[in-house]
């Protein structure tokens, strides 16, 4: 059985069974831009049915960028990501900012990045990248060499210090701008981060004694 579709109304079904742990065949849509699309779009699609009774995960948003037509534009897009859990009272925690050219042209003019951490739990206490110009005091980063379509700047790495009533959980935000780019739809990036709770390490004891009187 193949899946039913039509374009009024834009959706497509099918009753067979889907058996745990598999998926259904693909669906292709093919659309047409208008010569007067913006920049970036993001494109959203649901499922339904089924018997199913959570449906906290049936929506998918993929943003696609438009380039103008008969032209060449840079893109920049930023990844924020950071390794393994941090700790309540942890001094030098470290996120990492990647920043990547996506379109078809290098970019041109100053890139900047900016670093926005929770409003508690963590304060910043550098912020430095190879060929950057980081204040970590405004955590704001700033270069202005072409990247060429297609590459990345080296990372940037962000030090924080956990305080010792951090929430269990923060998310960090970083953003990028600048380059000449158009498309400014995907110029964030969020990295959700776990804090495990202080703990206090070994406590070793000692205690001595004898028995009776010594001769």
């Amino acid at each position: 059985m193949s899946w039913n579709c039509s374009l009024n109304p834009l959706q497509c079904t099918r009753s067979d069974v889907l058996f745990d742990g598999l998926s259904y065949p693909p669906i292709t849509l093919t659309v047409d831009v208008a010569a007067n699309a913006p920049a970036g779009v993001t494109n959203t699609a649901t499922v339904g049915g089924g018997g199913e009774t959570n449906t906290s995960n049936d929506l998918s948003n993929d943003p696609t960028t438009i380039l103008p037509n008969g032209t060449n534009v840079p893109d920049l897009t930023i990844g924020k990501t950071h390794v393994g859990n941090f700790s309540q009272g942890q001094h030098g925690a470290v996120y990492t900012l990647l920043v990547q050219n996506t379109g078809t042209a290098a970019t041109t003019g100053q890139v900047t990045v900016v670093d926005t951490l929770p409003p508690q739990g963590l304060t910043i206490s550098d912020m430095h990248g190879t060929n950057w110009s980081c204040v970590a005091a405004t955590k704001t980063c700033t270069r202005s060499d072409a990247l060429p379509s297609g590459s990345a700047y080296e990372a940037i790495q962000v030090v924080v210090d956990v305080t010792m009533g951090a929430p269990l959980s923060v998310t960090n935000h970083a953003s990028v701008s600048g380059g000449g780019e158009t498309n400014t739809g995907n110029d964030t990036a969020s990295d959700p981060t776990t804090i495990d709770p202080f703990s206090v390490g070994p406590d070793l004891t000692l205690t001595k004694s004898h028995v009776g009187n010594f001769g």
